[in-house]
Formats: structure tokens, C-alpha cells, sequence
């Protein structure tokens, strides 16, 4: 899935980060239930993103690997949730259609003047 987190507020990449990490947590907590990171590694979620325009409107573009129940979790209520974390934030989702396009869309700036911390990986447990 597709997916792009607005902050609406200045803020720090590392803020986003834990945010969007938070946000993910959610998810799969109403999706699976309060022990929701017992469940097999394919029911859970992976994201890749990329943050975009730190100084004028940081938001960060991602790349999830979700299994269908959390998807469509993410397309009904996926704004909600995200604006209980950040009310003056932006949400949308949308299934990927181009893997490889959207990839490069993403990943734009990563190459030349990304940080560490522009960078943002999900894995539901770590290994």
C-alpha cells in the first residue's frame, strides 16, 4: 500500500518516525487484538519510507507490506487514527499500482540529501 503521513506542524524527522510507528502499533492492535505481535510474521506489517520537504511541510511517503484485513483497516480508517495522533495532519492510502514507479517517486531524494533519520523502517518485531 501506498501511504503518506503529514505532520502539519513543524517537527523533527525522528518525531515523525515515532510517530508512524505508533500509528502502525494501532493498527494492528485493532486488527489483531492487544497481543497482536504474536501473530505470524505474514499477518503483520512492513514499511519502507522516505520523508519529503523538512523545512516547508514535512510528510513522509511509504511503502507497506499489509495483509488484506489491515489494508482495508488502513483505507476506512487509517485518517482517523492518524489524526488522533496528529490532529493537524494529513492521511492518505491507496493500493500500489506500479511497485516500481512508486518506488522511485519515494525514494527521490533519498539518494543525495537524505539523513539516517529521513529514512524510515517498520518492522512489527525485532529480530
Amino acid at each position: 500500500m501506498a501511504l503518506t503521513l503529514g505532520m502539519g506542524l513543524t517537527t523533527s524527522a525522528s518525531q515523525l518516525n515515532r510517530d508512524a510507528t505508533h500509528f502502525f502499533n494501532i493498527v494492528q492492535r485493532k486488527a489483531w487484538g492487544p497481543r497482536w505481535y504474536n501473530n505470524p510474521e505474514r499477518h503483520l506489517i512492513k514499511a519502507v519510507g522516505f520523508h519529503e520537504h523538512p523545512v516547508s511541510n514535512r510528510h513522509m511517503h511509504i511503502a507497506a507490506h499489509v495483509p488484506y484485513a489491515i489494508s482495508e483497516r488502513l483505507m476506512v480508517e487509517g485518517c482517523r487514527v492518524w489524526k488522533s495522533i496528529r490532529p493537524a495532519g494529513d492521511y492518505y492510502s491507496d493500493p500500489i499500482d506500479d511497485v516500481g514507479r512508486y518506488a522511485s517517486y519515494i525514494s527521490k531524494d533519498a539518494w543525495s540529501k537524505a539523513s539516517q533519520d529521513d529514512i524510515y523502517i517498520y518492522a512489527s518485531r525485532e529480530y
